[in-house]
């Protein structure tokens, strides 16, 4: 089964406002799958980095109580998602407290994607671009988040798995997908996957340099990155 890996940087706007990185990612591995949330706090939001944070272990403890029941409702555990992340953020409210969320669940037979609002989620099968996975934008154009979503704001895939292919997959916030290029981003992912080597720690910091030297710096937003190979 492929490894996670991943890194976060804050963006210039919360360097500038001293605030801390509103995102947060996690990855874990549990019963033979790999659990990987990545979470874009609302930077309008005052207390939006403790609801990022806490979105990744309400999504990853509602998957273990799936998988140790041996059966994941994908539409059970979204509308679980949402209520059990709306206690963990008390005393705060989604007023005050808001993101967006993406999460893979990845095991030897299958890979099921779930992303509400901004960010991206790709699939590379055998070097090349399988799927992009981009938020579903209303008439308004306003990122959908936790605080403010139903269950149809939630873009859900399944990918069955076969032994002969190798698989890819990049899950990142908007302050890295609004800066790739349609045509590049089989390229960028590739380049990724080329940094991935042995050490977890070097890989971690591999990823970590790339988002530290965005060439775009006019891109204010905090920068996430989880790579699954």
């Amino acid at each position: 089964m492929e490894k996670g890996y991943g890194a976060s940087v804050s963006g210039y706007r919360s360097l500038k406002k001293k605030k801390k990185n509103q995102d947060s990612y996690l990855i874990k591995y549990y019963r033979s799958h790999l659990i990987a949330v990545v979470c874009d706090g609302l930077g309008s939001k005052k207390h939006s980095k403790r609801a990022s944070k806490k979105a990744c272990f309400v999504v990853y403890k509602l998957i273990k109580i799936a998988l140790d029941k041996r059966h994941l409702d994908t539409e059970r555990l979204i509308d679980s998602i949402k209520k059990r992340w709306m206690k963990s953020i008390k005393p705060y409210t989604p007023k005050t407290s808001d993101t967006t969320c993406s999460f893979v669940i990845n095991n030897n037979k299958n890979i099921l994607l779930a992303q509400l609002g901004d960010g991206m989620i790709v699939i590379s099968i055998n070097d090349k671009l399988y799927m992009k996975q981009e938020p579903i934008k209303d008439f308004t154009n306003m990122t959908q988040s936790l605080g403010k979503s139903n269950n149809k704001d939630w873009q859900i895939s399944v990918i069955d798995k076969l032994e002969s292919e190798h698989f890819k997959i990049m899950i990142c916030t908007d302050g890295v997908s609004e800066d790739l290029y349609e045509d590049k981003i089989e390229d960028f992912v590739n380049a990724l996957s080329k940094l991935i080597i042995s050490k977890k720690k070097n890989n971690n910091r591999n990823i970590k340099s790339i988002l530290k030297e965005w060439p775009n710096k006019h891109n204010l937003d905090d920068k996430t990155i989880v790579m699954v190979k």
